[in-house]
């Protein structure tokens, strides 16, 4: 079953297919006309990372991206509003009968980043919808603790550093000295 996207681009509206979500906060669609397939990232919200975990164990990067993916796949038509484009990746604010990126946020499965150039009303109802989970303690609000996903990117890259350039804590042989 495929589903209709519209994508402005440049001004013009094009259709796209969604192929699959990648996690909570990104899908690939193919554009109908030029054939690209493009990346969708929904705007304005930070949801955790595929393989992240919190302290006790709940797997709420997975769990973000399976309530993605049922939203999407529920829809028979999504309208993009594109915030920002950079090549074939686009921040999008995803509309249904309500908008995907603010029901991410009420269902606990994505945190509200509003940027400077964002609408305030819209602003508003991102950290109302994000405060709103938290109380009811739903989706990675109901863990004991989590770190934010760019918390966690950040300790994440700097393990990868670390495997590629160990710290020197040892001290080197003394034939390599001379």
């Amino acid at each position: 079953m495929f589903l209709a996207v519209a994508i402005p681009v440049r001004g013009i509206v094009r259709c796209a297919y969604p192929l699959r979500t990648l996690d909570g906060d990104s899908f690939k669609v193919r554009d109908c006309v030029s054939g690209l397939i493009r990346t969708i990232d929904l705007a304005y919200i930070d949801a955790p990372e595929l393989f992240q975990v919190s302290e006790d164990h709940i797997p709420i990067g997975a769990n973000s991206k399976d309530s993605l993916s049922a939203r999407l796949k529920t829809q028979e038509n999504l309208k993009l509003h594109i915030v920002s484009a950079r090549g074939r990746r686009f921040r999008a604010l995803v509309y249904t009968s309500q908008m995907v990126n603010t029901i991410q946020v009420r269902a606990g499965h994505a945190l509200a980043r509003p940027s400077g150039y964002l609408d305030i009303h819209f602003a508003r109802k991102l950290k109302n919808a994000m405060s709103m989970a938290r109380s009811q303690r739903l989706g990675m609000w109901s863990t004991t603790s989590f770190l934010s996903p760019r918390a966690f990117r950040k300790l994440e890259k700097k393990q990868r550093l670390m495997e590629i350039y160990p710290p020197y804590y040892c001290v080197p042989p003394v034939d390599k000295l001379k």
